[in-house]
Formats: structure tokens, sequence, C-alpha cells
């Protein structure tokens, strides 16, 4: 394999931190290896444990979440950005976001924007938050009962 020198190049990016497949090969293609390399050096990385899809979507899903404050929305829209299976995300989902956070996060994001836009009237104070909330990520639903 001529692409030895990419070897600790790509070591470190993965190291770094928990990679999607997509990114590592996206990676390798911008660092010009051979089309033919890539399945042996992804292999090479798996053996390694330098890359879990199942890992990197729980890693994800759990950051974006207690970090960003993301909803489910935009977390599963990224990771399917970033390639990773609906069975992958809904494992990361179940074993990542307990449904009494998620609600007490939700709620946590709407006192703290009804604090802020309580000069406004109501009605465009709660539109602002139910757009503010959604761009997050939170469902109609949620964000509905949240409101009530």
């Amino acid at each position: 394999m001529k692409n030895r020198d990419i070897l600790p190049r790509i070591y470190k990016y993965c190291a770094y931190q928990d990679r999607s497949r997509k990114e590592i090969e996206e990676k390798l293609i911008s660092l010009e290896v051979e089309p033919k390399d890539l399945p042996e050096i992804m292999e090479l990385l798996a053996a390694d444990r330098m890359w879990d899809e199942a890992r990197f979507a729980r890693s994800f899903t759990r950051g974006k979440f207690t970090v960003k404050k993301w909803g489910r929305t935009k977390i599963r829209y990224e990771l399917k950005k970033k390639g990773v299976p609906d069975s992958l995300i809904a494992e990361a989902f179940s074993s990542e976001i307990e449904e009494e956070d998620y609600l007490r996060i939700l709620e946590s994001l709407v006192e703290k924007k009804q604090k802020q836009w309580a000069a406004l009237a109501p009605f465009e104070s709660r539109q602002k938050i139910i757009r503010y909330l959604q761009s997050r990520g939170y469902e109609w639903d949620i964000i509905m009962q949240a409101l009530s």
C-alpha cells in the first residue's frame, strides 16, 4: 500500500474525536488516498477500534443533547447527514436520551426564553419560543405540551 504516510495522519484524526465512517472516508479522499485502498485502510482503523459507527452515534447524541441542548429531530438530521443508519440512531436515542431529561431541558429552554421575551406581547413571545424550539430540533407536540 502506497499510503503508509497517510496512516499516522488518519489515526490522529480518528483519535481526536469519534468520527462516522462517512467523515473518515471523506478525510481519506481529501488526503488523496487511492479509492482502491479505502476499504483496506477502513479495515485497519476498525481493527484498531479507531472508529465504530455505534459508538459515534452514542457520543454525538450525548454531546449534542447535553451540551448544545438539541432536540431529537436536529440530532437525527445531523446523524443522517453523517451517514449513520436509522437502527443506530434509534439505539443511540434510547441509550443516551432519557425522556424525563429531555422534557426537563425543554422546559428550562422555555423558561429561559419566556424571561428573555417577557416584554413582548404574549402571542408574539409564544411564536418566538415555538420557532426557537423548532430550530433546536424539538418536536411540535412536545413543544405544545411544554407551553400549555
